[in-house]
């Protein structure tokens, strides 16, 4: 059978469908023998989407093939569980906010953009790989203070039962009855240079030799990611948490189908076939330079406009 990656959007519109073309579409997809691919980040942008065709939509993921599960233990059954709609509706924005944040350091911040999150978060955006090297060492000595940081996830540092002075990670991990000492290798003192770099090597050389397939992977979805999310316009403005709501959602919508293509790149072993936005998979045929072909996974993906036209697109690949 063929493992298929569905967009969130198959499943939203397989609950929206009339019953008629809800059965035709299901119908297809056994007869293509395509399993569902179900992954967690899918699992929550379909909670995520409250609506009235919520339960219709359920159902009608119950009656497609049983899914290939992407992280251990998960199944459409995680749909039925209660949502905290709050709660989903701050993961949201917090998640674009970060991955906002990392890129921008990323692609590279201005002095004044740097200072203005510093102002807002609690931390300064590297500028340059001093900084960017002086952030990693007061974050691996457990000596960077994220009192900021909790506070703008909504989470009060009296309610950890720390005072009004700074809140180390070290201390956070403490309280949290959690070993950072034993978590990073370093004792109290700040490292020398010397030492971060040995650390970093031998951590990076640990992964590649446990998991060289999973590391390349990872490396590659992450330039994936960086590549997508930086062409954004929005991007300065939603880092600097000023972007209006639509353009913030907007940027969300990239920062998403980024992770879904990241899931992808991770799992390529087990997916045989993914779905894509009409619009991403115009751009990628069009533009030779475009991310998806340059992974080299451009021939697994499909699109179509409406349902039938993705059953129509992924009949094509699998019986080419």
């Amino acid at each position: 059978m063929a493992t298929v990656y569905f967009d969130t959007c198959f499943y939203l519109g397989l609950g929206a469908a009339d019953a008629t073309t809800a059965d035709s579409v299901i119908q297809r997809v056994e007869e293509l023998s395509a399993r569902p691919a179900i992954s967690l980040q899918l699992v929550q942008e379909l909670t995520a989407n409250e609506g009235p065709n919520d339960r219709r939509m359920v159902e009608r993921i119950d009656r497609l093939p049983a899914p290939v599960s992407l992280e251990h233990g998960l199944t459409w059954e995680r749909l039925r569980m209660p949502q905290d709609p709050g709660y989903a509706a701050w993961r949201d924005t917090t998640t674009t906010r970060i991955a906002g944040i990392s890129a921008l350091a990323r692609r590279g911040a201005t002095n004044e953009q740097a200072a203005e999150i510093a102002a807002q978060v609690g931390f300064a955006v590297p500028t340059s790989p001093q900084e960017a090297s002086d952030l990693v060492a007061s974050l691996v000595t457990g000596q960077m203070d994220v009192r900021a940081i909790l506070l703008q996830l909504g989470c009060d540092p009296s309610s950890l039962g720390f005072g009004h002075g700074p809140v180390t990670m070290r201390g956070l991990f403490d309280r949290l009855g959690l070993d950072y000492a034993a978590l990073f290798g370093f004792g109290d003192g700040p490292p020398q240079a010397d030492d971060m770099k040995r650390w970093g090597e031998e951590k990076r050389r640990q992964l590649e030799d446990a998991f060289p397939q999973e590391t390349g992977d990872i490396h590659a979805a992450q330039r994936f990611i960086d590549a997508d999310v930086s062409r954004s316009q929005a991007l300065p403005d939603v880092a600097l948490g000023r972007a209006s709501r639509a353009a913030a959602s907007r940027f969300s919508g990239h920062v998403k189908d980024a992770d879904h293509m990241a899931t992808v790149l991770r799992y390529r072993e087990v997916i045989g076939f993914v779905q894509i936005d009409l619009k991403r998979y115009s751009k990628m045929c069009a533009d030779p330079g475009y991310p998806l072909r340059e992974l080299g996974i451009e021939n697994i993906c499909f699109a179509g406009k409406d349902l039938n036209g993705m059953i129509d697109a992924l009949a094509l690949l699998i019986r080419r």
